[in-house]
């Protein structure tokens, strides 16, 4: 087996998938790709010195989805397992194939946010997913018409079925931005992207569902040569005599490319995971509670010290979002914070008032505690002034719901110096 082998298996030629099929060292060439693809989606995302069991997600997500499939390709047969031994060798073989598709996966690694805006980034994730996930569907039902002998039509329906069941059980699981219903839940283009993304795919699914299956039972049962006797061991192969003396034949460059699959990744995470260091830190101390060390944390660093476009928490367009954001507002009001993490901050307080969001609501605690420490931070700084002179309605609408007293006359007061601070502004250029 060569690295042709796997151009041409890629590509689903079926000399190449009864090879690997064939090739009892296959499974472990598939699980070193397996691994780089681990390396290729997490290395600029997650902290893998501290978090290294990411790379292994996809181990153990293809584990699962590989029996998974497996398992009902085997009820769908005709045949009959005599012996658990005939279902596990079955599985073994087919397994191998299942990970040797890994180096589709390689086109995660595009690092499409260093080049990229925000949104345009998460269209760009989206469109590798896209593109890498259509190519392993094709390629699996290739798979299965070969080795099990399904016709193609069943094996279309067979492999849909499961991959529709697989993509509603991991969009359920999934956090993702919450739905904009009647305004109030702010996303910025990026995670209106991904909701709209996710929503499309969910009603997809639900919807194509009935028609893989019922369409999976007729064509079964209308084509003669549909549900023919699966072959978990292909047969003997023209060109290498007998299957096991054809695949004992591993050459060296194979090898070489899955193993440095995997240590290219120890030679590039130097130079991206420090960033990830830093997001890390920040994020568990937000997570625990501890906002003011978060933010000085944020400030001993400058921008570039954290991944391209990053988010730091609270993401307020999801329903777990924590710290709650004026929490954090709060907390900013206490530190002589750097303008670029301000800057984060009242971008996503510009969010929330673009949504026509209820004030006294959202400034008030789990116990009706007041949270308006961080309308000083608004009136001490031009930014913040300029900030309020640019959402006075909302600012109106807050001080209206709390009165002519205490909060509402802070908010009242704070109005009234932004548009002083206007004023004296315009007086000043008037003079010059």
């Amino acid at each position: 087996m060569t690295i042709t082998n796997l151009l041409e298996f890629l590509v689903g030629r079926r000399e190449a998938i009864l090879r690997i099929a064939a090739t009892p060292q296959a499974e472990w060439l598939g699980l070193l790709f397996v691994l780089s693809a681990g390396f290729a989606r997490e290395y600029d995302a997650e902290d893998l010195t501290r978090e290294p069991w990411y790379v292994l997600i996809p181990v153990a997500a293809s584990l699962a989805t590989s029996f998974g499939l497996y398992y009902l390709i085997r009820k769908c047969s005709s045949a009959r397992v005599e012996s658990a031994n005939s279902f596990w060798t079955g599985y073994r073989s087919f397994l191998a194939l299942y990970w040797m598709t890994a180096p589709l996966a390689w086109l995660y690694a595009i690092p499409v946010e260093r080049f990229l805006t925000p949104a345009d980034a998460v269209a760009g994730n989206l469109i590798l997913l896209g593109i890498v996930s259509s190519w392993r569907v094709i390629l699996m039902v290739r798979i299965v018409q070969v080795m099990f002998r399904f016709h193609a039509l069943v094996a279309i329906f067979l492999v849909m079925l499961f991959v529709d069941g697989v993509a509603m059980v991991v969009l359920w699981f999934t956090p993702l931005p919450i739905f904009n219903i009647m305004g109030g839940i702010p996303m910025t283009e990026g995670e209106t992207l991904i909701r709209s993304t996710a929503t499309m795919v969910a009603v997809l699914g639900v919807l194509s569902f009935p028609v893989w299956l019922i369409g999976l039972g007729i064509f079964s049962a209308l084509t003669r040569n549909g549900l023919q006797k699966a072959e978990a061991i292909p047969p003997q192969l023209k060109a290498g005599g007998t299957a096991e003396e054809a695949s004992s034949r591993v050459s060296q460059s194979l090898w070489a490319l899955a193993i440095a699959s995997v240590i290219v990744w120890f030679a590039i995470l130097p130079f991206t995971q420090p960033q990830q260091r830093c997001r890390y830190d920040v994020e568990k101390l937000m997570h625990a509670g501890q906002i003011k060390q978060a933010i000085e944390l944020m400030c001993a660093h400058k921008p570039g010290d954290f991944p391209p476009h990053w988010n730091p928490p609270p993401r307020v367009a999801y329903s777990n979002s924590t710290p709650p954001l004026f929490d954090v507002l709060n907390a900013l009001a206490t530190i002589d914070a750097r303008p670029w993490v301000e800057d984060l901050y009242f971008a996503k307080l510009q969010l929330v008032i673009n949504e026509g969001f209820r004030p006294t609501y959202l400034l008030r605690g789990n116990q009706g505690n007041d949270r308006t420490a961080w309308l000083e931070l608004l009136a001490r700084t031009p930014r913040g002034l300029a900030f309020v002179r640019d959402n006075i309605t909302s600012f109106e609408t807050m001080a209206a719901e709390y009165g002519k007293k205490g909060n509402g006359q802070k908010i009242l007061e704070l109005i009234e110096k932004a548009r002083s601070e206007k004023t004296t502004r315009a007086e000043s250029r008037s003079n010059q």
